[in-house]
């Protein structure tokens, strides 16, 4: 479960507090003594979440009011295709460690896709892809196939 103003921030509520209100119908009060207890009601969750075009069953499982598995999302498939272009976008800067956002948004993809295979991992460099193309294509590495091997190429 994360915490109410990481969800709001996850779901593109970084409006002020008053106008998270105003947007969803919910009290200043009610969103600040919710946010201070840690958690929002479920009907909070819900209010929010349809203000700002966010699935509630994926709210009610963000926050921690069903289970993925109860809510039918236990698959990652699921859970991609509910997920909204920014927050794919921000789950993939947040695994290749991109510090600055800014530079995502504002290159073009075959920039980006650029730069994040040069992106330095904790256990391994990401490649280009072409290295992986020549790698294949080397003809000195011999291949036999396994017992059970149905799609290995005789050619």
């Amino acid at each position: 479960m994360t915490n109410p103003n990481e969800w709001l921030r996850t779901i593109g509520a970084n409006e002020s507090l008053r106008e998270i209100a105003s947007k969803t119908g919910v009290s200043h009060a009610t969103l600040s003594r919710q946010i201070n207890d840690g958690a929002f009601l479920m009907d909070t969750t819900i209010r929010i979440a349809r203000a700002y075009n966010v699935s509630p069953v994926a709210a009610l499982v963000a926050n921690g009011h069903l289970t993925a598995s109860e809510a039918g999302l236990d698959s990652v498939q699921s859970a991609l295709e509910l997920a909204r272009d920014e927050q794919l976008v921000l789950e993939i800067a947040r695994r290749l460690d991109v510090t600055e956002l800014g530079s995502i948004y504002d290159a073009p993809l075959s920039e980006a896709v650029s730069e994040a295979t040069m992106h330095e991992f904790p256990t391994h460099k990401v490649r280009d892809s072409r290295q992986d193309d020549r790698m294949v294509a080397n003809e000195s590495i011999e291949e036999f196939p396994q017992t059970n091997d149905t799609d290995f190429d005789n050619a």
